[in-house]
C-alpha cells in the first residue's frame, strides 16, 4: 500500500491496514513503513502504530534516512530525527554506508542502548557479513 504522509491521516492508514489484515484475509506478520518523514511525524503517530502492532499481533518496521547537518546521532547513537520518541521503538538499527562496507550497529535492543556487541560490517554489494 502506498500513502502520502501529508495527505493521509494515521487513522485512515490504520483502518486500511486493519481491513486488509482482518477482512481481506491478508495474513501479515510485519508491516514495513518505508520513507516516513520523521521530521513531520508526531509521537502520537508512532504510539498509534505501536498500539496497532500489539492489537494485530504484527511487528512494525520503519526506515529512516538520516541527512542534514551533523551531528546526526545522539550519544546513544539514535538518529536525532527520532530521539524524541526513541523509547517507543523496541529495536533501533543504524546502517552507515562507507566506501568499502556498510556498518550495521544496534543503537537500541529492547531496554538497552549502545549495544556494542551487536555491530557488523557488511559487504556493500551483497550485504553479506564481512566481519563482526
Amino acid at each position: 500500500m502506498k500513502f502520502n504522509q501529508e495527505g493521509t491521516t494515521t487513522d485512515q492508514i490504520l483502518k486500511s491496514l486493519k481491513a486488509l489484515i482482518r477482512d481481506g484475509g491478508f495474513n501479515a506478520d510485519s508491516v514495513i513503513i518505508d520513507g516516513l518523514n520523521f521530521s513531520l511525524a508526531k509521537e502520537e503517530t508512532i504510539a498509534a502504530f505501536r498500539a496497532f502492532a500489539a492489537e494485530m499481533g504484527v511487528s512494525v518496521w520503519y526506515s529512516c534516512t538520516v541527512r542534514g547537518e551533523e551531528p546526526y546521532y545522539d550519544k546513544r547513537n539514535v538518529p536525532l530525527v527520532i530521539k524524541d520518541y526513541a523509547d517507543l521503538f523496541e529495536v533501533i538499527i543504524v546502517l552507515d554506508p562507507k566506501p568499502d562496507n556498510v556498518t550495521l550497529t544496534v543503537s537500541r535492543d529492547h531496554e538497552a542502548y549502545n549495544v556494542s556487541h551487536l555491530a557488523l560490517k557488511l559487504d556493500p554489494r551483497t550485504l553479506l557479513i564481512l566481519e563482526n
